[in-house]
C-alpha cells in the first residue's frame, strides 16, 4: 500500500477515536471498533513500519477488536484509551515512515550521482 494512502487511514482513524471522546450513540462506538482494526491491521502488514509501531498495533487491534470485542465498563478508561490511541495513530503518521522515506530520498540522490558521473561525454 502506498505511504499516502496510509497515511491518510492513519489519520481518519485519528480523528474517529478523538470524537469517540465526546457522547455519541453505541452505533458509532461499533463502527469505531471496525474502523480502528481495519486502521492497525494495516499498519501491521505494512512492510515499511518497524517492529515497535507493529506490536503497539497488535495490541490496538486486539483491543478495538469488532469480532471478540472487549468492554470496559468504565467511560474513562474508553476515552484514556481512545487519546492515547489517537495520539499513537498521529505519531506513526509523522514519524513512523520518516525513516523509509528518507531512505528513499537518499537511494535516488546516489542514484542521479552515478548517472551523472557515468554520463560523461566526449
Amino acid at each position: 500500500m502506498k505511504v499516502g494512502i496510509q497515511k491518510t487511514v492513519n489519520i481518519i482513524c485519528a480523528i474517529a477515536l478523538f470524537l469517540a471522546v465526546t457522547a455519541l450513540p453505541i452505533e458509532y462506538y461499533n463502527v469505531l471498533r471496525v474502523i480502528v482494526f481495519t486502521g492497525c491491521l494495516l499498519v501491521v502488514f505494512n512492510q515499511k513500519i518497524k517492529k515497535l509501531w507493529r506490536l503497539l498495533f497488535i495490541t490496538i487491534a486486539l483491543l478495538f477488536n469488532p469480532i471478540f470485542p472487549i468492554y470496559l465498563y468504565v467511560k474513562l478508561y474508553w476515552v484514556l484509551l481512545d487519546v492515547l490511541c489517537g495520539i499513537l495513530f498521529l505519531l506513526l503518521v509523522f514519524y513512523g515512515y520518516s525513516s523509509s522515506i528518507k531512505k528513499q530520498r537518499t537511494i535516488k540522490k546516489q542514484v542521479s550521482k552515478n548517472k551523472d558521473m557515468y554520463n560523461v561525454k566526449y
